[in-house]
């Protein structure tokens, strides 16, 4: 977009006519390229919030886990030293 704008290559500018239709042009270019600047930054900020969730989101399963292993850790343990041996 704005290699168009710069270079005013064929095909993106109509004829001279008055100027209005190159200032149209133009403001249009430039009004295209900032909104895909902005595209372009809310996407990378999405990408960069949901790696940051993901990673969170991992670690908190892993601390389930973890939590999950010591507390069945813990019945075994009772288990052990209950008189049969649990049984």
């Amino acid at each position: 977009m704005s290699t168009a704008r710069d270079s005013e290559t064929p095909g993106w500018f109509g004829g001279a006519g008055n100027n209005e239709v190159h200032w149209a042009t133009s403001s249009f270019l430039n009004e295209a390229e900032w909104q895909l600047r902005q595209l372009c930054d809310d996407q990378e900020q999405l990408v960069a919030s949901l790696a940051e969730y993901r990673t969170m989101l991992l670690e908190h399963v892993e601390q389930a886990r973890r939590m999950d292993d010591n507390n069945a850790e813990r019945f075994r343990a009772i288990e052990r030293d209950l008189p049969s041996g649990g049984r």
